[in-house]
């Protein structure tokens, strides 16, 4: 599951220097609304905890996207993307404690999440999560009043560790913190963006001010000690409580980066160290090639290294341990691949194509078996284009090709699939990049000059009300041309859209082929199927009605025709029809068929109500809230011949029926 990370910015005295004064609009101004595929617009008013306005206040939103415009660290067997960030601000509200802010964030910038944070002097931080899917959001902020963090660090023997680093740090959603892109900065992108970082004086001590009441992260950096992060408590300024850290002294990871086998050194090249899963230390080579990195606690972690931008030599990584010593020397040869120069523009326009994500697929299909389901080793060439469009890129000598990805999403997708690339035919997982770039290079060949183009699709908008003729208040959308997590719709769950307030954004439509979109109200288990044509995507927005969801009923028998008890049908939304299953069990022959767009229904969309689909006595279960006309499948987990993936059902239910299914023999 995607980790999250974060920005911290300057302090209180810098933001209050560089933070944007709000403007008042001059009415009727001739200005060109901001598009609400792309953008965000957050308006609001900062409060004290006595309800007056806070003039002065800082305010920023952090989104965090899948990494489409910066470097990955890796990217998944599967193309996931991992997640990165952006923040817009600070801006600084005025007397009235009124602040507006236009964040890069919306349906052809698709997030994760989405935060507002603020805070003024003398005042608590507060935040609060912005609603995905809607386009203006207005909001009453109310600070807290002021907490702090009193602290004291304590070395390996007990004493004052003086003159370390301390900075408070952002967890969203509690899944921890990493930096997964190739962005190395200091303070690091995690950090608190409003809160500055303080140093221990020499009796160790520090103090944070300006926090909530919560409970917060800080992370304490230093050469003499393992970067670390610890969990703190504020207290109210009035009646501060001072707690004790004790610290973790520093393992030390160096070395020397050469180029292959005439051994120069590889400076400016990015070294990266990941401890655990969410631990990330980033620096780059001095002119000599040497590196030193203080990592997090651990004895295990990976090292991997990466070549700066125009070199002919491919990235590094290598699982490595310590021992007892605190010290470990790692000097790493870096291998000759083959340089590839290109350019990514729009079709017909030929527009560049700006923050594009470039990533390389090698062909190989007698290692294909453990690549496609690698779930720990990412591939490591990748590169996002430049302002111009263009990139360079080492790869391996051989065959494979660059898969684009645009940096928002309003490009029409390029169907292919796995067993395409690795045995020249339709099969396995279907992938669906904005672009493909075939290579066939040969070892020690001149650097090779591509170029790849990027069919602009356009943004479907429509009017979705319930049964009632009123705006649906909350929705989701599935589309096969929304793919915010990577390429693969295969198995993820998280390729949908929030909408809100009756409001449907869809963009990257196929603006000559049209497609289809199925809505779900989940809340009232309301839902439809939406076929669309190129006209209506590029015509005025449509006005689409929500109706009744529909249900299914199903028997489960074992081979002698009794009835399978307490068994809960594995139901999937297939928006592409085809195997289920046959990617799964790759037998390293071409032998396998093309796997279906699948996607477990209950467990992503209807968690709640999938308890209440088990087999009864008789061995029936209903399946209930199922959008009309929505293609589904239940899958049969036992199989004879996995090339061709499980017995399925297939079927769609029309509005408010309840339809039964044929019969499901499951033999034990």
């Amino acid at each position: 599951m995607p980790i999250r990370r974060f920005r911290r910015l300057a302090a209180p005295a810098l933001l209050a220097a560089l933070a944007t004064a709000i403007v008042p609009r001059p009415s009727g101004a001739d200005e060109r609304s901001p598009d609400p595929a792309h953008t965000t617009i957050v308006t609001g008013r900062l409060l004290d905890a006595d309800g007056k306005p806070v003039g002065g206040g800082q305010v920023v939103v952090m989104a965090e996207h899948w990494a489409r415009f910066e470097r990955p660290l890796g990217v998944g067997s599967h193309n996931d993307l991992p997640i990165t960030f952006r923040t817009t601000g600070p801006v600084r509200t005025d007397q009235q404690g009124r602040f507006r802010i236009e964040a890069p964030v919306g349906p052809a910038r698709p997030s994760w999440n989405v935060l507002l944070h603020a805070a003024a002097e003398g005042h608590g931080m507060a935040t609060v999560e912005l609603a995905k899917g809607k386009p203006e959001q207005d909001f009453t902020i109310k600070l807290d009043r002021e907490y702090a963090i009193r602290g004291r660090l304590l070395d390996t023997q007990g004493q004052p560790a003086a003159m370390a680093n301390v900075r408070p740090i952002l967890v969203v959603g509690g899944l921890g913190v990493t930096l997964e892109t190739l962005v190395s900065t200091d303070p690091p992108p995690y950090a608190n963006p409003l809160i500055p970082a303080v140093s221990t004086d020499d009796k160790g001590r520090f103090l944070i001010r300006g926090l909530g009441k919560d409970r917060v992260w800080i992370e304490i950096t230093d050469e003499r000690f393992a970067t670390q992060r610890m969990h703190a408590q504020p207290t109210p300024i009035g009646g501060m409580k001072e707690s004790s850290f004790s610290l973790v002294g520093a393992r030390v990871v160096e070395g020397r980066i050469t180029y292959g086998q005439e051994g120069q050194p590889a400076a400016g090249a990015r070294v990266v160290i990941v401890t655990g899963s969410v631990n990330v230390v980033q620096t780059r080579t001095d002119d000599e090639g040497r590196y030193t990195l203080n990592p997090f606690p651990g004895d295990s972690f990976s090292l991997t290294v990466f070549p700066p931008d125009g070199q002919p030599y491919l990235p590094w990584k290598k699982g490595l341990s310590f021992t007892q010593a605190a010290r470990l020397e790692t000097d790493v040869e870096l291998e000759p691949g083959v340089l590839v120069r290109g350019r990514v523009a729009e079709k017909p326009s030929g527009r560049p194509v700006a923050e594009a994500l470039v990533v390389y697929r090698r062909r190989d299909p007698e290692s294909l078996g453990s690549r496609l389901w690698d779930w720990l080793h990412g591939v490591l060439e990748t590169t996002v284009t430049r302002a111009d469009g263009s990139f360079e890129l080492a790869v391996p000598a051989g065959t494979g090709a660059l898969y684009v990805i645009g940096g928002t999403h309003d490009y029409v997708h390029v169907a292919t699939s796995v067993g395409e690339r690795e045995y020249g035919r339709p099969s396995l997982i279907r992938n669906y990049p904005d672009a493909i770039v075939p290579l066939d290079l040969k070892p020690g060949s001149e650097p090779s000059v591509v170029s790849a183009m990027l069919r602009r699709g356009a943004t479907l908008r429509a009017r979705v009300l319930g049964p009632d003729g009123k705006p649906a208040a909350r929705f989701i959308a599935l589309s096969k041309s929304y793919i915010p997590t990577g390429i693969e719709l295969f198995q993820a769950g998280w390729n949908t859209m929030d909408c809100r307030d009756g409001e449907l954004i869809l963009p990257g439509c196929d603006p000559e082929k049209g497609g289809t979109v199925y809505l779900f109200d989940r809340e009232h288990a309301l839902g439809t199927t939406v076929d669309f044509d190129g006209e209506q995507v590029t015509g005025p927005p449509l006005t689409v009605r929500l109706q009744p969801c529909g249900n299914a009923k199903v028997r489960y028998v074992d081979g002698q025709g009794k009835p399978v008890v307490s068994h809960q049908p594995w139901l999937m939304i297939a928006l592409t029809p085809g195997s289920v299953g046959a990617a799964i069990h790759v037998s390293g022959k071409d032998d396998q068929e093309l796997e279906g767009d699948w996607m477990l229904w209950g467990g992503n969309f209807e968690l709640e109500r999938t308890g209440g689909w088990k087999t009864d006595a008789q061995g029936w279960a209903t399946i209930t809230a199922l959008i009309p006309g929505a293609p589904y499948v239940i899958a049969n987990d036992r199989a004879d011949d996995m090339t061709r993936g499980m017995a399925r059902t297939e079927f769609r239910v029309k509005p408010g029926e309840t339809l039964t299914l044929p019969e499901i023999v499951r033999p034990e």
